[in-house]
């Protein structure tokens, strides 16, 4: 049998192919996220959405319609469809009240 680059070999040749699984798993391993303290393990590219989603199914409702809001560790609003962050802390609070010990 011949190969595309002319050379010839043998009917019953095996080719064996090696794949180095510590480098995939290192791509595809889940982050680990914070939301409002509790530790949220969620799949690399996430939106903050889908780590709400994770947290809490009623959350992430009151999310969408908007009763609730996202911050961040600093304080400011964080638009849901965002990516989350490996090792990033969220908090979700009413939409347009202020907890008195977040960062201003």
């Amino acid at each position: 049998m011949k190969g595309h680059d002319g050379l010839t070999f043998p009917q019953s040749s095996k080719m064996t192919i090696f794949v180095n699984t510590n480098s995939l798993s290192e791509h595809y391993s889940d982050m680990l996220i914070y939301l409002n303290g509790k530790q949220v393990s969620i799949f690399r590219g996430a939106t903050i959405q889908d780590v709400v989603r994770a947290y809490s199914l009623t959350s992430s409702k009151r999310l969408g319609s908007g009763y609730l809001a996202v911050y961040d560790r600093f304080g400011y609003r964080t638009e849901p469809d965002g990516p989350a962050v490996e090792g990033g802390h969220y908090f979700l609070r009413v939409a347009g009240h202020r907890n008195k010990n977040m960062p201003a």
